[in-house]
């Protein structure tokens, strides 16, 4: 038996759908917490690379979730719009703050998860 015969189509992009979200609500969670309870549960200040990285796979995995070309843009633009968003709120958040590098890094991030999934088709 091997892992493609273990789950059918409908199966997988189900799956896909929920890692997809799960790192959505995750991502926003780490970008929001203040910085202080950062420190406390152990997560670093996330550099550019993370932030390039973290975009890169969520992007990747939302194009995998969601195969219909129509949802592309849907899921370029979404992710785009809830970095920068991310970035901007905060500002509102003590001991936090938001930076246009780190938005740039975020929309990097999407634009090549976008990119490498189409040529990995």
């Amino acid at each position: 038996m091997t892992p493609d015969s273990l789950f059918n189509t409908e199966t997988k992009i189900t799956i896909l759908k929920y890692l997809f979200w799960t790192g959505v609500v995750t991502l926003t969670v780490i970008s929001v917490i203040p910085k202080d309870l950062n420190q406390v549960m152990g997560i670093d200040i996330w550099d550019k690379l993370e932030h390039f990285l973290a975009y890169f796979i969520l992007s990747f995995v939302g194009r995998l979730a969601y195969p219909d070309k129509k949802n592309m843009p849907v899921i370029f633009f979404g992710l785009i719009a809830l970095g920068s968003s991310l970035e901007v709120i905060q500002a509102y958040i003590p001991n936090r703050q938001g930076g246009f590098d780190d938005a740039f890094a975020n929309m990097a991030g999407v634009t090549a998860g976008i990119f490498v999934k189409q040529l990995t088709k």
